[in-house]
This record gives C-alpha cells, sequence and structure tokens, in this order.
C-alpha cells in the first residue's frame, strides 16, 4: 500500500522487503475496506520480532511507515527519504569507526587479502569440478564471469570454495573471502575490502 498526495505516507514496502513478509494477515489486492480493519485492528508490528539484529533505529522508521494515526506518520516520501539516508549515514560512520580502530596491518594481513576458514583434512573427490572453476576463471575471455556453487546444506558448497581458495591462491595477485552468513558479516567484509582498496 502506498499513499497519495493529499494523506500522509503509510507504507508496507518497507516492512515486506526487510521482514520477507507484510505486517497484515490480508489476502493479496484486497480492497480499501480490508485494508481498513486491519490496519485499525492490528497490533504494534516490530522488526526486531522476526530478527534481533535489527537496529531500534530501523525498527523506529518502519514503525512510523505502518502508524494507526495518520498524525504519526511520515508527511510525506521526502521526510521518509530523508530518515532513511540519515540512517545508513549513521550506520555508514559507525562501522568505519570500528575499521578504524583496527590497525592498518592488521586490515589488510600485510597484502590484499582476507583468508577463509581452515580446509577440512578429509577432501574427498569433486577435482574435476576444481578443475573446472579454474578453467573458467583462467580462461582467456572478454569476460570472467561469477560462478555460483549450488546445493544443499551440509552438500559441501564452502569447502569447495574453500579448496580452490587453498589450491590455486598462488595464481591470485589479490584475494579476499566474504563470508555471506548473515547481512551483517557480508556488509563488514564489503566495506573492510573496500578501505583496503583505497
Amino acid at each position: 500500500m502506498g499513499h497519495t498526495r493529499k494523506n500522509p505516507v503509510y507504507f508496507t514496502y518497507p516492512h515486506e522487503l526487510l521482514a520477507g513478509q507484510r505486517p497484515y494477515d490480508v489476502p493479496y489486492s484486497p480492497s480499501p475496506e480490508v485494508w481498513r480493519r486491519a490496519i485499525l485492528g492490528a497490533k504494534n508490528v516490530s522488526l526486531r520480532q522476526y530478527d534481533r539484529e535489527f537496529s531500534n533505529e530501523l525498527d523506529a522508521i518502519v514503525a512510523k511507515t505502518l502508524a494507526q494515526e495518520p498524525a504519526q506518520r511520515y508527511q510525506s516520501v521526502a521526510a521518509l527519504h530523508r530518515d532513511l539516508k540519515e540512517y545508513c549515514d549513521l550506520q555508514r560512520e559507525r562501522q568505519i569507526r570500528r575499521l578504524a580502530a583496527v590497525s592498518e596491518a592488521e586490515a589488510l594481513r600485510g597484502a590484499i587479502q582476507c583468508d577463509p576458514p581452515m580446509a577440512t583434512p578429509h577432501w574427498v573427490g569433486r577435482h574435476s569440478l576444481l578443475a573446472k572453476l579454474h578453467a573458467t576463471w583462467t580462461a582467456e575471455a572478454a569476460e570472467i564471469r561469477p560462478q555460483v556453487l549450488c546445493g544443499l546444506p551440509g552438500s559441501g558448497k564452502t569447502q569447495i570454495a574453500v579448496k580452490y581458495w587453498h589450491q590455486y591462491a598462488q595464481e591470485y595477485d589479490r584475494k579476499w573471502w566474504i563470508n555471506a552468513a548473515t547481512t551483517e558479516t557480508l556488509r563488514d567484509d564489503y566495506l573492510t575490502l573496500a578501505c583496503g582498496l583505497t
């Protein structure tokens, strides 16, 4: 649900984007009356009930887009955009301060490199897959495309990547392991890499 020029902003999109679901149990493309009843009868919905990693600041912004009383909502899209931009700038500043606390020698590890986890000592097979990845990334092509390892949890995707790193690391000038386990680790590793490259 969006807004009109005459009414304060009421958006469910930020909540849906971050939480992965609608804040209210209503069918898709409901009538205005169904939305009205859902909004007036709903309890306060917090992002942090889905994931405690969401900050209080972001939770407050999203809650304001879902406020029942029009006077408590954002009065314009520009106001919502301003708060979101201030939040992103604040998060960026916090991350820069955290990175600044780390010594340059420790951050860069003597080169542009961040090592992966240790490889399992029980590696078995899949040498053909490693060779295929290596051939793809070392081919004389106009564009070297990223490769994606897909499979069920526990099928060995991470260990394949770790094995490739240890087997072919000497062939690359710059290497960086990005931990994508959570949004926080992904963001932190990319910011650390960015600081190392500037």
